[in-house]
């Protein structure tokens, strides 16, 4: 080896008054350090790399487990649900006509989930009215009542809501037909069916074959333009809608 290729291995040789083997200790105390430093730093990632690894469930082969969200209640769960219906109220002439609207309102949604191609044959549709009691027999017994005249496809008639009061009303049978002649000529079918109601009255729904007013002087149909079961699909229904 030649003395300008050892130069330039060794270095620059070092000034007179140098401790040369204190240098060479610092120098290999130094290059510890930094390995046990590089060593560190290696650990240090493989740990964050676990970490990131345990967290996103590369460990165990699958994804990570979700999150629980704490369930909260429906908003109000704990207020009591109202009850759906409406009572039959006339104190007052205020309460009367309301009580009067509504039943007229329930009468007319009955009847359109029943029969959906009805058509009321006049403009104003249902109405029902309160019957004040004045003595005689036929208001006393009526509480409200009302209707109107339609038509279902080709058949036309009458069709007529009626409240009893309590320990007032039809008789034990629950469907009732009724034939009369009107004016010697004219045979009237009515079908009546009743249902009792939570608050104890009787409400009564009767369908007839004949409509208008004046009554039709000509041929008329000789039933009634709703069956006994759609009159009681209507009566349930209204029913369902009145509390105690």
């Amino acid at each position: 080896m030649t003395q300008q290729l050892f130069d330039e291995v060794i270095g620059e040789v070092p000034a007179p008054g140098v401790d040369v083997d204190r240098i060479i200790r610092r120098e290999r105390r130094g290059a510890v350090s930094r390995r046990l430093a590089g060593v560190s730093t290696g650990a240090l990632a493989l740990l964050a790399v676990g970490a990131v690894a345990l967290g996103s469930g590369a460990l165990t082969g699958g994804p990570a487990a979700p999150v629980a969200v704490p369930a909260t209640a429906a908003p109000g769960s704990g207020d009591p649900v109202p009850v759906p219906g409406f009572r039959l109220v006339y104190g007052t002439p205020e309460e009367a006509q309301a009580t009067a609207a509504r039943l007229a309102e329930e009468f007319d949604k009955a009847v359109l989930a029943v029969v959906p191609n009805r058509v009321w044959m006049s403009s104003e549709g249902v109405i029902v009215l309160f019957r004040a009691k004045n003595g005689s027999t036929e208001v006393a017994q009526t509480l409200f009542a009302g209707g109107g005249d339609l038509s279902v496809g080709q058949r036309m008639g009458h069709l007529h809501l009626q409240v009893s009061p309590v320990g007032v009303g039809p008789s034990a049978r629950p469907v009732e037909t009724e034939r009369r002649l009107i004016e010697g000529e004219l045979l009237q079918v009515v079908t009546r069916v009743s249902v009792r109601l939570a608050d104890g009255r009787t409400l009564r729904v009767h369908a007839s074959n004949l409509y208008g007013d004046p009554i039709p002087t000509g041929p008329v149909q000789s039933e009634p333009p709703l069956t006994v079961g759609q009159l009681q699909a209507i009566a349930q229904a209204v029913a369902a809608k009145v509390i105690a």
